[in-house]
């Protein structure tokens, strides 16, 4: 393909050349890059790309009932992608070959899970308050006690807390 100065312009795809080594299925690993960037220690991505007909056997296995699952399939065919089957499941029509998860529970059981959810955000929100204010404090308490001219560990140490029943025996900031 030339570009209008007649320079050729370069292909660009997201292939790269480079195919992982398969050789039930037909595939290598090509690129003389790749050894030169792991001896200067980087990390290569690879990047695989099967073909529709490769696809489309995968799918026909899975629907014939040669594999028992998913994962069976992709661990005969070493595709190592999470979703990459399920994916094509879905784009080739075959969404009933995909395993679903059917949740069974009691009808006060979703409304008790959403009241729950709920609760725990207001925690959530209150636990926040309350740090906020604990840090609001502390930063009170660390600028009286630089006013008075006391030591905020030992301002701590003498002034009694809401259990004691030891009162106005420290130097206090009342």
């Amino acid at each position: 393909m030339r570009n209008g100065s007649g320079r050729r312009k370069k292909k660009r795809g997201r292939g790269r050349g480079r195919e992982l080594s398969r050789p039930g299925i037909g595939c290598h690993l090509s690129s003389p890059r790749d050894s030169v960037i792991q001896e200067q220690g980087m990390q290569v991505k690879t990047e695989i790309r099967y073909s529709v007909a490769f696809k489309h056997q995968v799918v026909a296995d899975l629907e014939a009932g040669r594999f028992r699952s998913i994962l069976a399939a992709s661990e005969h065919y070493g595709i190592r992608g999470a979703q990459t089957i399920r994916k094509w499941l879905k784009r080739f029509g075959k969404n009933h070959l995909i395993p679903k998860v059917v949740r069974v529970e009691m009808p006060d059981e979703a409304d008790q899970i959403r009241q729950l959810k709920k609760q725990i955000r207001q925690l959530q929100e209150v636990l926040g308050k309350t740090q906020l204010e604990n840090v609001m404090n502390e930063s009170f308490l660390e600028i009286a006690c630089e006013q008075l001219g006391v030591a905020m560990e030992e301002f701590k140490k003498k002034t009694p807390t809401k259990g004691s029943t030891d009162r106005g025996n420290g130097p206090g900031c009342r």
